[in-house]
């Protein structure tokens, strides 16, 4: 990989004169779109541009702003797919243990030291509320662990099939935007100044 910065040598031009480099992508290649061999890739970094391409393939970096691609499915992902369909069926199978198991559960510390329900305090009563049937007192005990409960059961069922039948998983390409790291932050912030108030 090379480093031109500001105005540079253009690989694969008639001479090597200096000329400006465009603040725009730039694709080397024949006409209609398709890259030749060697490709070349003219990606702003500030004032410099880094040269992408050459004979390696690998190297070269897709024309696409899409955040998200799907991809095949590894072997061990598979696994992972039926592993979750199991723990999310012996959640529901198990229902008639659940008010055994219910009293060895230990308290939670920060509650007893500070008196002050930590994030995750309610969490049990919220999954024997919901496996009850009881949607009103599973959201009253902790409306984000009824949520997630939900969500881990329905992704239980889901992600089996899916993987049976489409066998391909989607892949984030660059982080999460901003706003949805805060928005996640700020359900979290909710969700405990409600467990503060109501239990």
């Amino acid at each position: 990989m090379r480093r031109a910065v500001g105005s540079g040598l253009v690989r694969g031009a008639a001479d090597h004169r200096r000329r400006p480099c465009p603040r725009v992508l730039v694709r080397q290649g024949r006409a209609g779109g398709l890259a030749a061999d060697p490709a070349l890739l003219l990606v702003p970094r500030g004032d410099a541009y880094l040269l992408r391409g050459g004979p390696d393939r690998r190297a070269r970096q897709p024309l696409t702003g899409a955040p998200v691609r799907w991809t095949p499915l590894t072997v061990a992902e598979r696994q992972l797919a039926y592993i979750w369909g199991g723990l999310a069926l012996a959640l529901v199978a198990l229902k008639p243990l659940w008010p055994i198991i219910d009293p060895f559960v230990w308290p939670c510390l920060f509650h007893s030291i500070t008196g002050v329900p930590c994030p995750s305090c309610g969490a049990t009563r919220s999954v024997l509320a919901l496996l009850d049937g009881d949607l009103p007192g599973a959201v009253a005990f902790n409306p984000l662990v009824f949520a997630a409960t939900v969500g881990f059961v329905l992704g239980g069922v889901i992600a089996p099939l899916w993987a049976w039948r489409r066998g391909t998983a989607p892949r984030l390409d660059r982080p999460l935007p901003r706003w949805i790291r805060a928005a996640i932050v700020a359900a979290i912030l909710l969700n405990w100044v409600w467990l503060i108030i109501y239990l």
